[in-house]
């Protein structure tokens, strides 16, 4: 089975593929579409081709990126979805303090697969619930989750905390 993590830039998809990458299970991508091997992929079937080659080996398999919030023909057909609404001033404020931009489209139509929406600030309540979606057949690792939540720390307030600038 295929999913398909959208959000903005910011919107902790790359933390999202790490969670639901699981052992022999699942294996999810970030930005799969933008990147593989150094190289960016071109065309929609190159990206259907990389999901179905990951398919022979992982019962799941998924995608979390912004590429295809942004470019809805790279929304797989049958896939599951979920969406990460996050505001986009937010987003853009996020990606400032980085020292990034990014061009984000003011409408954003959702796909109509079987899809469900995740406010960014909710995402650690809704664990389970993103798990389980994604990964219907494979029992949630609570301890897992409860690990990989404290591991999610940002460089800032790291910085903060220590009262140094770390250069990152």
């Amino acid at each position: 089975m295929i999913y398909q993590i959208l959000g903005w830039p910011r919107s902790r998809t790359a933390w999202l593929a790490n969670f639901l990458s699981y052992g022999e299970h699942s294996y999810c991508f970030h930005e799969g579409v933008a990147r593989v091997d150094q190289r960016r992929l071109r065309t929609v079937s190159e990206y259907y081709a990389l999901l179905r080659l990951y398919s022979k080996k992982y019962k799941y398999v998924g995608d979390a990126n912004t590429v295809a919030l942004a470019k809805q023909k790279y929304i797989i057909p049958g896939a599951r979805i979920v969406v990460i609404e996050r505001d986009i001033d937010e987003v853009l404020k996020s990606l400032e303090r980085k020292g990034l931009w990014a061009d984000i489209p003011d409408l954003i139509e959702y796909p109509y697969n079987d899809y469900i929406t995740i406010p960014f600030d909710k995402i650690n309540q809704n664990l389970e619930k993103i798990w389980t979606f994604c990964l219907p057949t494979i029992p949630y690792p609570k301890e897992r989750a409860v690990t990989l939540v404290r591991l999610n720390v940002q460089v800032n307030k790291i910085e903060e905390y220590l009262g140094y600038n770390l250069g990152v």
